[in-house]
């Protein structure tokens, strides 16, 4: 890798995400990781040591660094996610730390690039689409603008020539697809359900113990009360679903659902939104 600014700051990205989720870091494991010699993990380690003396310390020379108490996200997401896929290209899950989801709904690349094309483009596309109203298919030409992971599945938020009317089509039951020379008359700036974001506020469900409802909020939303997001209001449903958030308390219990929308009949309206 050359030693450039960009490069260095790839490397610092790698050294204060093993300091977050790892809380230590040592030239051994940069040189596993990064694939560079002792010398340069050793100055890379102490470059970053320099520029960011807040985020590290060192008990002694011959130590592993550690994550100072009050360290922060700077180079890096601060994600586990990050973490996980620095593992994952370092050939290291399924040793101390196994990612056990089950993904049923990767997209087929040749169809995913197609819509994304679409997407860049801003143009049609021309596709077979199955849905539950047509398990047989159907024929669309939908004028797509962006592709969006909800929950468990790839969506694509398109213009549907048939509806008239910008929809979400999932991409996993897109049978054929191909682009079409023609462009977009309508813009992301006119998918109102797009633009507009919802405020949606998780509670512990009530129908739980104080002591039960006390783990919920420690678990999800650092001790406080509740929690509160702000969705795409045409996501919304996807998000409260993946979630299992209860949006009828009375006959949606504990144990299946632990998390509440404590503003539901604000959201009412969106929550019955889901894709074709």
């Amino acid at each position: 890798m050359a030693n450039t600014e960009n490069s260095r700051e790839a490397r610092f990205r790698v050294i204060e995400t093993l300091l977050l989720w790892e809380g230590e870091v040592d030239n051994g494991r940069l040189r596993t990781l990064l694939d560079i010699q002792n010398v340069q993990a050793s100055r890379v380690l102490s470059e970053y040591a320099a520029r960011n003396p807040a985020q590290i310390r060192r008990p002694s020379p011959r130590s592993p660094c550690l994550a100072a108490p009050g360290i922060k996200p700077s180079y890096s997401a601060g994600t586990v996610e990050e973490y996980l896929e620095l593992l994952r290209i370092a050939g290291e899950l399924g040793g101390v730390i196994e990612d056990a989801r089950v993904d049923l709904t990767a997209p087929v690349a040749k169809i995913f690039s197609t819509v994304l094309q679409a997407c860049r483009r801003n143009c049609g596309l021309n596709m077979e689409y199955r849905s539950m109203t047509t398990p047989g298919g159907s024929h669309r030409l939908i004028f797509p603008h962006t592709v969006v992971r909800a929950g468990r599945r790839w969506h694509v938020r398109a213009w549907c020539t048939e509806r008239k009317e910008f929809r979400d089509f999932v991409i996993g039951r897109i049978v054929s697809a191909a682009l079409d020379p023609g462009l977009s008359s309508r813009p992301k700036s006119e998918d109102a359900a797009w633009g507009k974001k919802l405020p949606l506020v998780l509670a512990s469900h009530p129908a739980l113990s104080h002591a039960q409802q006390q783990v919920i909020r420690d678990e999800f939303f650092a001790g406080a009360v509740s929690r509160r997001l702000l969705v795409r209001s045409c996501l919304l449903f996807y998000v409260v679903q993946d979630l299992r958030a209860a949006v009828n308390p009375a006959k949606e219990k504990p144990p299946e659902f632990q998390l509440v929308v404590s503003n539901v009949e604000d959201l009412r309206p969106y929550l019955l939104q889901q894709a074709s």
